[in-house]
C-alpha cells in the first residue's frame, strides 16, 4: 500500500505522512482509468498516470478532474507520473491543441504542477520537450521550480505561488 506525504507551502508547518485510507478522511478515489490514464482524485490534489502517449480525449478527463479535486478546497495540485518505457511518444496536432485547452482551462485553480519522468534517452527527451513545451505555451501562473533527477526519473516542478 502507497503513502502520500501531504505538504504544505507554510514555511513552519511539518510534512505529515498518512495511509492513502486515511487522508483527510477519504479515500482517494478513481476518477477514470482505462489502458493509458489512470486519474486518482483527493480534495486537493490530482494524480495522472500515463502508461503510453496520450490521446486527444484524455485531456478534458484530466480538466475534468482537477476541477473535482478543486471543489471545496480553493485548488488543486496536479501530479503526473509517466511510466511509458519501451514506447515511443507520439504528440500529433489534435493532442498538442487538447493539452495546451487542458492546461489552460486549469490554470485558475491550479496550486502546482510535478510531473515525473520515468523515461530514459531520447523517449525522455521528447517527453520532457512536450512538456516544456507546453508551459511556455499556456504561460501557466505557477512559476517552475525547477528540476530533480534521480533513479532513473526525472521531477519537472512547478510550485505554486504566495
Amino acid at each position: 500500500m502507497f503513502k502520500i506525504t501531504r505538504y504544505s507551502t507554510r514555511p513552519r508547518e511539518r510534512l505529515r505522512t498518512v495511509p492513502n485510507d486515511k487522508i483527510d478522511g477519504m479515500a482517494p478515489s478513481v476518477r477514470y482509468s482505462d489502458a493509458i490514464l489512470r486519474i486518482v482524485v483527493e480534495p486537493g490534489l490530482c494524480i495522472a498516470r500515463w502508461a503510453d502517449a496520450p490521446l486527444a480525449h484524455h485531456f478534458p478527463r484530466v480538466t475534468e478532474a482537477m476541477h473535482q479535486a478543486a471543489q471545496g478546497s480553493g485548488g488543486a495540485a496536479l501530479f503526473n507520473v509517466v511510466d511509458a518505457r519501451g514506447k515511443l511518444p507520439r504528440f500529433d496536432e489534435e493532442v498538442r491543441k487538447a493539452a495546451t485547452r487542458m492546461a489552460r482551462d486549469i490554470t485558475p485553480y491550479a496550486r502546482a504542477t510535478a510531473h515525473v519522468l520515468l523515461l530514459d534517452g531520447f523517449t525522455g527527451a521528447a517527453v520532457r520537450m512536450f512538456l516544456s513545451t507546453l508551459a511556455l505555451l499556456t504561460r501557466s501562473s505557477a512559476p517552475d521550480g525547477g528540476t530533480l533527477d534521480g533513479g532513473g526519473g526525472r521531477c519537472l516542478a512547478r510550485p505554486a505561488r504566495a
